[in-house]
């Protein structure tokens, strides 16, 4: 905790809900997270470029939110302390979905989803052991050796996957795969920066105006200067489609469906399912884009999750969806 500061963990009443309904949330959760990276997949093959989809994505949404908080009485990016912060998650965020998005452009929804089960292992190098520096244990060296020798395994297989979803046109395999990298090591800086500009009473709301903005700004640059890899904007009833759900289903309703989740269970409790939605991701690029997952990759994929328990102590206990005390919500 940082000294000085509130809190970030709340007490307000318990709201209790059943465990039929606790599995149906978590559910319609995984569901509308999952399907952003095949939403993503399926748009650039109707003819969106990555870096147009990323960029219209979030102009449209970081619209959204600038009419929602000024609605509500907020100054769309907050003001004071906390703006840095926010900024620098900011910054971070752009960097991350700009890398995110043209690494779908490359590889299969697959691939890129294995290789971002090593963020909780970033998130413990970077954080734990870097910033807040504890002290390395055997077991932190163990995990993180075993999952980067999962990532190795992935990242060694020579095709990017078979399949309508599998590779674009003029797509690197290994540019993919670093860009997918570089994407899970922004992101979580990114959380980083997050938590502090929650410390300094930012919003939620206003942290994601920030970080649509800036990210609008990155795709811009990007477009402008270095070009689309893809086509840009075409004009298919599939293409709009898939733009519609990435900035409806999966980017504003999932914002608020979280942010109304977080009210009624604890946000680790929340986390621990985010396996499974990796899992989930890739059914849905193997029954719907036809991905082929080759037994390497799903080799690599057990071997990541077997370093990221080694690393995290083997914490078998999951916190209660109905624990008193529950932690802010940050966004995504």
């Amino acid at each position: 905790m940082y000294p000085g500061r509130r809190s970030l963990v709340q007490s307000p009443p318990v709201k209790r809900i059943d465990g039929c309904r606790t599995f149906a949330l978590i559910a319609a959760l995984l569901a509308l997270g999952s399907s952003n990276p095949v939403a993503i997949k399926v748009a650039i093959l109707s003819g969106w470029g990555p870096l147009t989809l990323g960029l219209c994505r979030m102009a449209v949404i970081g619209a959204f939110f600038v009419l929602f908080t000024s609605a509500v009485g907020e100054h769309p990016t907050g003001r004071g302390p906390g703006f840095r912060w926010a900024l620098s998650a900011a910054l971070c965020k752009g960097g991350a979905v700009l890398c995110f998005y043209t690494a779908l452009y490359s590889i299969p929804v697959s691939r890129a989803v294995i290789l971002s089960t090593l963020s909780p292992v970033v998130n413990l190098a970077l954080v734990h052991l870097l910033l807040e520096q504890e002290r390395v244990r055997r077991h932190h060296l163990l995990g993180i050796a075993v999952s980067l020798g999962g990532m190795l395994v992935v990242m060694t297989l020579r095709q990017g996957g078979e399949g309508p979803g599998a590779i674009q046109e003029g797509g690197s395999v290994l540019l993919g795969d670093l860009l997918m990298m570089a994407s899970v090591v922004l992101h979580q800086a990114m959380i980083v920066f997050e938590k502090r500009a929650l410390l300094e009473d930012v919003t939620p709301r206003q942290l994601i105006v920030s970080t649509s903005l800036v990210s609008v700004s990155v795709f811009a640059f990007f477009v402008i200067t270095v070009g689309d890899p893809g086509r840009g904007i075409p004009a298919t009833p599939g293409s709009t489609a898939a733009f519609l759900y990435l900035v409806t289903f999966a980017g504003v309703g999932l914002f608020f469906y979280r942010r109304w989740l977080v009210s009624v269970m604890e946000v680790t409790f929340l986390n621990s399912f985010s396996h499974a939605g990796r899992a989930l991701s890739i059914l849905l690029a193997v029954f719907l884009l036809g991905e082929r997952v080759p037994p390497a990759a799903v080799t690599g994929f057990l071997l990541i999750l077997w370093g990221t328990a080694v690393a995290a102590g083997f914490r078998p206990a999951l916190p209660s969806p109905f624990s008193e005390r529950r932690s802010r919500f940050h966004p995504p």
